[in-house]
């Protein structure tokens, strides 16, 4: 496989001579990304991640990914310990699992090789079978070698070289009068050496003072930058969409897109901006974070072609989903009725022409059967007065009355009563009826009555 498509994995400590190291280096990595701790936060409930993703998952659910407890954004400390860590051991592990492979190469080796066959071995054909390894054979010779011949050791004293200093780590010799001095102070030491007027080494004239550049020009020591700050979260709901677009247009990212996206895109911009101010060395530029920003654009944001995915969350909210697409649940259940009416209609259709067809089949040389006219009947007239003589002779004398001429009929209408009439009427109709009485005996309303009143319910007489 090509070592460009090789990724580093805390696995790769396992066909070395440490494969202990597997679980520290996984102890060195975030649970989220699966690489490197890369700005170190701690939460509220002592768990670290990588700065960026424990602010993604922050806004996603709110909660710690370790032990989903709840977190927020705003009480993440940096860990500087682990990012130490982390540090120093990235530096060494190239080195450290390079010695380890190869260590692990020789000792395979050197298994292979104790594995000797049964021809490999020296064995005399004497019957007493002595034998003898080849490494006693090889000591044995060196000693009788060596025996006639005088052992020298070198000495220090036969260099002739008196004046000799064991060399220091990061001490260099001046080229000039060899003084050893650090490395820093080499070139300081250059400008005053005595050494160099007599020798030819190196240039005559180094001087600070005599700079030929004006102290305008000269290079400065650069001051560190403040440290940005942290942008602030943002309520959405209350803005509206012209709002959340000059807050997006102010901080020079794009502002093209609906509501939703806009919303997304800032979300993103404050967990790169926010996970930067948390890096202590090498923050990365605004135009670097543009550029990731733009990279989440393509794979995640409005440019990217997102499929939903098949597998419902455990979280998800279907009352809430509900109430967001009634308006395309709508839609789809009037399409669906429409569609069933209409392959409805479409099937009594098609049934109405095949029974048309039918009976145009059957009646094909069939002579057609008129129906003949209704004649009609005649009405039964009734005649009350048929066989009564009685009445038929008293209608007949009222019929030549009411023809003669000069004569009225009687009026059915009752009289008008006379002024005298009326007021005997009304005498006669004063008072109200007495209910134990005659009902046509008649008393005036406040005349006492005559006779003694009766109780029907205790059959007594009161007085």
């Amino acid at each position: 496989m090509d070592s460009s498509f090789e990724l580093p994995d805390s696995t790769d400590w396992h066909a070395t001579s440490l494969p202990l190291f597997e679980p520290l280096e996984a102890a060195l990595r975030c649970e989220v990304c699966k690489e490197f701790y890369d700005n170190p936060v701690i939460t509220s409930c002592s768990h670290t991640f990588c700065s960026i993703c424990i602010r993604r998952c922050i806004s996603t659910d709110g909660k710690c990914p370790t032990c989903r407890a709840a977190c927020q954004s705003d009480k993440l400390l940096p860990n500087y310990a682990m990012r130490e860590i982390v540090s120093k051991f990235q530096d060494a592990r190239p080195k450290a699992l390079e010695l380890a492979r190869k260590d692990k190469e020789v000792s395979d080796a050197s298994s292979e090789s104790k594995k000797r066959k049964l021809g490999d071995t020296d064995i005399e054909e004497e019957p007493a079978r002595q034998t003898r390894s080849r490494q006693a054979r090889t000591q044995s010779r060196r000693r009788e070698g060596t025996n006639g011949m005088p052992i020298e050791v070198p000495d220090s004293e036969d260099d002739g070289d008196d004046s000799f200093e064991p060399e220091v780590e990061g001490h260099v010799k001046c080229p000039a009068c060899k003084e050893s001095m650090l490395d820093a102070q080499l070139w300081h030491h250059l400008d005053v050496c005595p050494g160099l007027e007599n020798s030819a080494v190196g240039r005559s004239t180094r001087s600070s003072a005599n700079n030929t550049y004006p102290k305008s020009l000269q290079s400065r020591p650069k001051e560190p930058s403040p440290a940005p700050t942290r942008l602030p979260g943002l309520n959405y709901a209350m803005m509206k969409q012209n709002a959340l677009t000059k807050k997006l247009q102010d901080l020079g990212i794009p502002t093209w897109g609906k509501k939703d996206l806009l919303i997304r895109r800032h979300t993103e911009w404050m967990h790169l901006w926010n996970s930067n101010c948390d890096a202590v060395e090498n923050r990365k530029s605004k135009r670097e974070l543009l550029r990731e920003l733009e990279v989440w654009e393509k794979t995640q944001g409005g440019s990217a072609n997102i499929a939903e995915p098949k597998v419902m969350r455990k979280d998800f909210d279907g009352q809430a989903h509900a109430s967001t697409h009634k308006s395309q649940f709508d839609g789809l259940i009037a399409n669906a009725k429409r569609k069933r009416e209409a392959a409805k209609a479409k099937k009594e259709e098609e049934t109405n022409e095949d029974r048309e067809k039918e009976e145009a089949r059957l009646n094909e040389g069939i002579p057609q059967i008129t129906e003949p006219e209704a004649i009609p009947q005649p009405v039964d007239v009734v005649h009350p007065y048929e066989g009564n003589e009685a009445a038929l002779a008293s209608v007949r004398e009222k019929v030549e009355q009411a023809n003669r001429v000069g004569t009225t009929l009687p009026s059915t209408t009752s009289p008008k009563p006379t002024l005298e009439e009326t007021r005997i009427a009304s005498q006669a109709y004063q008072g109200m009826p007495n209910p134990f009485g005659s009902p046509t005996r008649k008393v005036p309303m406040f005349a006492l009555p005559a006779d003694p009143i009766v109780d029907v319910e205790q059959s007594t007489t009161i007085q």
